[in-house]
């Protein structure tokens, strides 16, 4: 062997590591990763950065690779690079030192992401690890030939993943807003919780469902976890039931709520079915003082129209009690007391519409010193003019849109103006709509690509029963992502899990206490220039 074989021979050769790495590499192999009891023990005692950044177990696969480039012998040198290293280092060449040099960083290159990868490796069991990294040599080495070692990136990278698609839970979100109080003026979806929608917590295994926590990220894909999730489906609402449809469907083609599909099955009283949690998306309530009905199947997440009286239990709703936003309504336009002042309670025949939200109305008007006058109203009726301060409407969207074109015709203009409930706030009915017309809404409209892609897979107008369905859909996929649910077992505990969960169209999912109605109740807008502009915060009905 001549000189310069010797030299590249010893370039390859095993080196000691200096005193103070090695003892700090030799604790990092010999460490045990932390209980997770210990880390759940952590969390609970009020730290959410307890034990976030313990030791992790690596990939199995990424083991061995790593195992296998720490232990791995020098290969010698090509021929043909050989006789050209040789020539460098010619004493005539002029490149001897130049070449030494090169080689000399490469080598310490090799030892630097050799020894970095080591310290990656205490996420392993410390005993085994320690046992992979000596086995060649008896002591930690760091060689200058072999296969490449992964860099932290590549460690860190499926941690990194989880951490930017993790579980959200209660806290997840922002802090709701006070009683009474309005928050800063939103101006669409995501901006429910000051400007910001709720990012999840870590420690997911799989991507979150679309726009679960950001009205720009559609989400990605995610590989099969187990069964599909059974949910029963009431229709009736057109838009309430496409707002539904099209997220599942968005959900589905992305794998499901963290794997598991969901699978529609329609129900009625007549045809019950099995299915882990049911969803009334008809427009009326199907829940009562009692809970749900008989023939439904595991919780019931409820239509927008549910009053407070029927949310607790196994009922859920992600919109407000209509009465409540009643209030709310009725103190936006009587904001002080009004002697001598009358307004008109345009009233569906029956149900909540018909029963109470007029006397919600009714309760805010007559504490400000307004006398309410009571129409019951049905498409089609005859509309004279009215002498009255304000007009409130309690119709479905339908007969809402009657009511105005009639209203138009008779020259209905109130000094106070025209004021809703939710089924005003649709885009369908913008042209129809007076300027200055009030609508009290528990939920923003969309925004950004989540807008689009409502609007793409629905092809109708914003409508707040749209954003209901679509709502309870990416509420519901939450609630599975983040708990695995897929039984009426655990489904009532997945739906209560969601306490802080931030949608992007409200603030940070909270109930009044002693059941499930959702508080702060809604926001008010308001028609300006042809389109729906939000008047201040959400707001806590005080009354």
């Amino acid at each position: 062997m001549d000189e310069l074989e010797r030299e590249l021979a010893r370039l390859g050769q095993p080196r000691p590591l200096p005193v103070s790495l090695r003892q700090r590499l030799e604790t990092a192999l010999t460490g045990t990763v932390s209980e997770p009891a210990e880390e759940a023990r952590a969390q609970a005692d009020g730290n959410p950065l307890a034990g976030i950044d313990s030791p992790r177990r690596l990939p199995a696969a990424l083991d061995d690779r790593l195992t296998a480039s720490l232990t791995v012998e020098a290969a010698p040198l090509p021929r043909r690079l050989r006789r050209r290293v040789k020539a460098a280092l010619a004493p005539n060449s002029g490149g001897r030192r130049p070449a030494m040099t090169a080689l000399a960083a490469a080598a310490a290159v090799v030892l630097l992401t050799a020894t970095v990868a080591t310290l990656v490796r205490a996420g392993s069991s410390g005993r085994e690890a320690r046992k992979s990294a000596t086995a060649a040599t008896g002591a930690p080495t760091a060689g200058a030939g072999g296969a490449a070692v992964p860099g932290p990136g590549a460690a860190a990278g499926g941690q990194g993943a989880a951490a930017s698609s993790g579980e959200a839970g209660p806290g997840a979100g922002a802090r709701p807003a006070g009683a009474s109080s309005a928050a800063a003026a939103p101006s669409g979806a995501g901006a429910a919780t000051g400007g910001a929608v709720a990012s999840p917590p870590p420690r997911s295994r799989t991507a979150p469902p679309p726009f679960a926590f950001d009205p720009n990220a559609p989400g990605s894909s995610v590989a099969s976890a187990g069964p599909q999730v059974r949910v029963g489906v009431v229709g009736g609402d057109a838009a309430e039931e496409a707002g539904f449809r099209a997220y599942v469907q968005l959900l589905n083609q992305a794998g499901g709520a963290g794997g598991h599909p969901f699978a529609l099955v329609p129900v009625s009283p007549s045809s019950p079915a099995r299915t882990a949690v049911t969803v009334n998306l008809s427009g009326t309530p199907v829940a009562g003082a009692t809970g749900p009905p008989g023939w439904v199947s595991g919780p019931l997440l409820e239509t927008e129209a549910a009053p407070e009286a029927v949310t607790r239990g196994a009922v859920f709703d992600l919109a407000s009690p209509p009465e409540r936003q009643a209030h709310l309504l009725a103190d936006a336009v009587f904001p002080t007391a009004g002697p001598g002042a009358t307004a008109v309670v345009y009233q569906a025949p029956s149900g909540v519409l018909g029963d109470q939200v007029p006397a919600a109305f009714d309760a805010v008007l007559r504490a400000r010193n307004v006398t309410p006058v009571h129409v019951v109203y049905r498409a089609g009726n005859p509309l004279s003019p009215v002498r009255a301060d304000a007009v409130f409407l309690s119709l479905d969207t339908a007969t809402s849109r009657d009511w105005l074109d009639r209203a138009r015709t008779a020259a209905v203009a109130p000094a106070r103006g025209v004021a809703g409930l939710y089924p005003l706030l649709d885009a369908g009915l913008l042209s129809r709509l007076p300027a200055g017309t009030r609508v009290e809404s528990p939920y923003l409209l969309a925004s950004g690509a989540e807008a689009a892609a409502m609007q793409k897979g629905t092809g109708l107008p914003p409508s707040d029963a749209l954003t209901h369905g679509w709502v309870t859909a990416k509420a519901l996929a939450v609630a599975v992502w983040q708990s695995g649910a897929v039984d009426p077992a655990s489904m009532g505990g997945a739906l209560a899990g969601l306490r802080g969960y931030a949608d992007g169209f409200t603030p940070p999912y909270e109930t009044r206490a002693g059941g499930n109605a959702r508080q702060p109740e809604g926001v008010l807008f308001t028609v300006q220039q042809g389109v729906f502009s939000t008047a201040g915060g959400f707001r806590t009905d005080p009354f």
